[in-house]
């Protein structure tokens, strides 16, 4: 009788804690918020689409805000791919809330690799982990701040599918073998 009653109690217990465990957040390399990399978009409620083009759809969650280590972030957008969630942008609105994610991410990950681009005064802010890349971008002006992380095995498949395409729109030095042009033209679309 002990045994059955011990079974019963060790069955009981194991039911009670599984809600609780089913709320448990998985790591980051396993999922973003709760919803699982490279999971279809379209098994789950309460995403609606903002915008998209060859297989590239986004989505955002209305009225659902988020807390990134204590900072109230009203906007993330969740990129697809065929459907299969790859990436999340985690829009900032203040330069003081750039600033602490910033040390967050420096205290969590690391330095990162810094890079400034002249032409849109846009400075980036670079971290890798396992099989997730992160960028933290801002322009000069502070106009635009966002968080973004890349899921890198369903990133590449995109990076890969875009420059394919934009390498069948243009060749560059289209000079044919073994004739002699009469200037050398450097792109041809």
């Amino acid at each position: 009788m002990n045994r059955y009653c011990l079974a019963f109690a060790c069955a009981l217990t194991l039911l009670l804690l599984a809600p609780a465990y089913a709320g448990t957040a998985l790591p980051l390399e396993k999922a973003f918020l709760g919803l699982p990399w490279g999971t279809d978009i379209r098994e789950h409620d309460g995403f609606k689409f903002l915008h998209g083009k060859e297989g590239l759809r986004f989505y955002a969650k209305p009225g659902v805000v988020r807390m990134a280590n204590g900072i109230r972030v009203e906007q993330v957008i969740y990129g697809t791919y065929n459907y299969n969630f790859f990436s999340a942008f985690l829009v900032l609105d203040t330069p003081e809330s750039f600033a602490e994610l910033r040390n967050y991410m420096e205290s969590r990950y690391g330095f990162p690799k810094t890079s400034f681009q002249a032409r849109n005064q846009m400075t980036t802010h670079r971290w890798r982990y396992r099989q997730i890349k992160m960028k933290l971008k801002s322009t000069e002006d502070g106009r635009q701040m966002k968080l973004a992380f890349y899921f890198t095995p369903i990133s590449r498949q995109v990076n890969e599918v875009f420059v394919e395409r934009q390498q069948k729109g243009a060749r560059w030095f289209p000079i044919e073998k073994d004739k002699k042009p009469e200037a050398l033209p450097l792109l041809q679309f």
